[in-house]
């Protein structure tokens, strides 16, 4: 759905569980097609670039291409053969096309994800700023245990200060 939205009406798509404590990069706005690279160095990786961030121009050719490919396989199928499979079709497609990926800015989501990992850590100011410092846009996640909301976490400041 979100391809298909992104080639027919161009755009950012950004998944609910995203927090942005910044504006989204002009870089990222300004360019025709946009993801973020998952791993530095890991070139056997199959899920280099996730699907919880994209923008895309309106008909822009990759998100076409991925959309095309998509609607192909859910022509013939009716179940998902992996959890990740729309981030390996845009990896499959993205390592086909190099020319796309030179001209896309390049922000390793290793910083968009850092956030998630020390939402149990107890809240500084300095480290939370120093955080913000890597990127604006913050992946997270729905997926917590009940006793991450505990007074002096990161969890608890952000629920109760954002």
């Amino acid at each position: 759905m979100r391809v298909a939205l992104l080639e027919h009406y161009g755009g950012t798509w950004m998944d609910a569980t995203i927090l942005l404590t910044d504006e989204i990069p002009q870089e990222i706005l300004n360019s025709d097609f946009f993801v973020f690279h998952n791993s530095l160095g890991e070139i056997d990786n199959p899920v280099l670039y996730p699907v919880w961030f994209i923008h895309a121009k309106q008909h822009n050719r990759t998100i076409c291409e991925i959309r095309n490919v998509l609607f192909a396989y859910w022509k013939r199928n009716n179940h998902v053969p992996e959890y990740l499979f729309s981030n390996i079709v845009i990896t499959q497609i993205m390592r086909s096309s190099p020319e796309v990926e030179k001209k896309m800015p390049y922000l390793n989501s290793d910083y968009s994800e850092y956030l998630v990992r020390v939402l149990g850590d107890r809240f500084t100011e300095e480290k939370f700023n120093w955080i913000k410092r890597l990127t604006g846009i913050h992946k997270l996640t729905y997926k917590l245990e009940p006793s991450i909301d505990k007074e002096e976490t990161v969890y608890h400041y952000l629920v109760r200060n954002l």
